[in-house]
């Protein structure tokens, strides 16, 4: 299949890799092209023949940053389709895909351009999106986050890191609970081997290799639920590095047990010592904990994400029932 996606350069964002990752995943075995800012534009004959066009997940950002005039097309018509792709997007005559992030912002929004553009699915990593989507009568499907194997993977470093975090606070969409959480890391095991560096706007944050490097020092991992109550890409990263989450209780979409996949904690933070201590002490807790962690890093690996993105787009009718 030939795949037109859409995007911006990401192959040095410093906020993660997931962007280049679900490319990957989801152009493997494919003739994917990309086309937007930062990447080299590909001629008119070059688009020419694509079966699939996908809106990737930066999509959002380029439209907010170029001004696209988020109401219906009867508002404006005459104007641009997209700032950065322009008609070609609208005209296009093939089935059209669009991966939505940060699901807990611009959905209105989001609904006014698959309207405009001809969206024929929105795929979302946030449950929590998928009825608001609906509602607005866009097809959409849930597709949880999930984690590139073989780039995120334990290295067997020794794990000399008790307690680590390296992430934004997202004061703004979780309020003080990432904040209040490290506060109590810091004040209740402060003689454990700690590395906590909470960011506002990814200061501090560790980038491609370094990153699964940390992770693989990493015993615990303090992490909580993200915006939108979405179990976010951190999570799936940690247990594939070997680290196991310690995260407050909470409904992570109906993806994770408590002490089955991530080391619970009142969400008071109460119980934070004792639990500490306990996995620290127990080897065969941590060997448990890590061992279920994996495996279901395994089952959110990408390439099996994969799969269920073309059966959602088989069950929709976008693809032939062969297609992959």
């Amino acid at each position: 299949m030939r795949i037109l996606y859409l995007t911006d350069d990401r192959s040095d964002y410093r906020g993660g890799t997931y962007y280049v990752d679900w490319m990957e995943a989801i152009g493997e075995g494919h003739d994917i092209i990309c086309w937007g800012p930062g990447l080299p534009a590909p001629s008119r004959q070059e688009r020419r023949g694509t079966d699939l066009l996908i809106a990737g997940h930066s999509v959002i950002d380029v439209l907010v940053e170029g001004g696209y005039p988020f109401r219906p097309a009867s508002w404006w018509r005459g104007a641009p389709a997209l700032p950065f792709w322009g008609r070609a997007v609208r005209r296009f005559p093939g089935p059209k895909v669009y991966l939505s992030k940060n699901d807990y912002k611009y959905i209105p929004g989001k609904r006014v351009f698959a309207e405009n553009e001809g969206i024929d699915l929105i795929v979302t990593h946030s449950q929590s999106a998928l009825q608001p989507f609906r509602q607005g009568g866009v097809a959409a499907e849930w597709l949880p986050f999930g984690v590139r194997r073989g780039r995120f993977r334990d290295l067997g470093l020794d794990r000399d890191i008790d307690i680590g975090f390296r992430g934004n606070l997202h004061t703004q969409e979780t309020g003080d609970l990432r904040a209040r959480f490290v506060d109590a890391v810091r004040a209740s095991c402060a003689d454990l081997r700690l590395d906590l560096v909470p960011s506002e706007q990814m200061e501090g944050f560790l980038a491609g290799e370094a990153y699964v490097q940390w992770l693989s020092r990493c015993r615990l991992v303090l992490t909580t639920v993200s915006a939108a109550q979405t179990v976010g890409t951190r999570f799936w990263e940690i247990l594939a590095c070997g680290a196991v989450p310690l995260a407050p209780v909470d409904a992570y979409e109906g993806l994770l047990e408590p002490d089955v996949h991530y080391l619970a904690v009142r969400p008071d933070f109460a119980d934070l010592r004792g639990r500490v201590d306990r996995f620290l002490g127990d080897e065969a807790l941590r060997t448990r904990l890590r061992s279920q962690g994996q495996a279901i890093a395994r089952e959110a690996g990408l390439d099996r994400l994969a799969g269920r993105f073309w059966a959602a787009l088989r069950a929709h009718g976008l693809i032939d029932a062969g297609e992959t």
